[in-house]
């Protein structure tokens, strides 16, 4: 009953946390697969509010595995697609993911992400550490996100941020989970529906995917963000 409680908390606290720069992405769970490897590929596409909302499309490419049964490595790197404008590089980065309890050891599972960014163009580095937290009701299963932010660079100043990522999804089969998503930055005050699923293709290797389509709650933010994401494991 505690852990339910702590949850709650630990969502409501962040409510009001802002940060800058784009928190829209994959909503991570807390757990690490023994042997795992993926590819992974991601598109965000937003209008930006700092470029005039000029559509924007981030695509992000990734390598990660597991090292041991509790700790998972990816290395990413980033291009960003701005409406008449080329396909540029825009940052690096390296994760860390630690999975910090056994899946139905507690009433929640939990993980902590580590991530060092480099954003190319700015030359601005982001050191973050994410507090990952699930829990599962039945057929619900219920995840957030907390990020605590560093960030550094000539051209900015330094500064501590946060951001906020939610998700409450319904398990009704492998393939399909219908659910909702909520992000919450200086950038970003968004929600909306979500749907995700996975795909078993033998030999151990499977396909996950998952998509979103998200509406600002604030006329001076991104809106109609798109997010689509796949992995696949092997």
């Amino acid at each position: 009953m505690m852990g339910k409680y702590l949850f709650i908390l630990l969502t409501l606290l962040t409510l009001d946390a802002v940060a800058s720069g784009t928190s829209i992405g994959k909503i991570e769970n807390p757990y690490v697969q023994q042997l795992e490897r993926e590819l992974e590929y991601e598109l965000v596409s937003y209008d930006d509010a700092d470029r005039q909302f000029a559509k924007q499309h981030r695509h992000k490419l990734a390598y990660g595995q597991s090292i041991s049964d509790r700790l998972f490595l990816e290395a990413g790197i980033s291009a960003l697609d701005v409406a008449g404008q080329n396909l540029e590089i825009s940052s690096y980065e390296i994760e860390a993911k630690y999975q910090i309890s056994e899946q139905g050891e507690f009433n929640n599972d939990w993980g902590v992400l580590f991530e060092i960014e480099r954003e190319e163009s700015i030359n601005v580095w982001e050191f973050a550490t994410t507090l990952i937290v699930l829990r599962e009701w039945k057929r619900w299963v219920g995840t957030a996100n907390l990020t605590l932010a560093y960030e550094t660079g000539r051209s900015i100043d330094d500064e501590i941020e946060t951001e906020l990522a939610m998700q409450l999804r319904y398990r009704r089969n492998a393939f399909f989970e219908p659910g909702i998503e909520f992000y919450k930055s200086e950038s970003t005050n968004s929600a909306g529906p979500s749907i995700s699923g996975r795909l078993r293709l033998g030999g151990g290797k499977k396909l996950f995917w998952s998509a979103a389509t998200l509406f600002t709650f604030d006329s001076s933010k991104q809106d109609n963000t798109l997010r689509f994401s796949i992995e696949y494991e092997f």
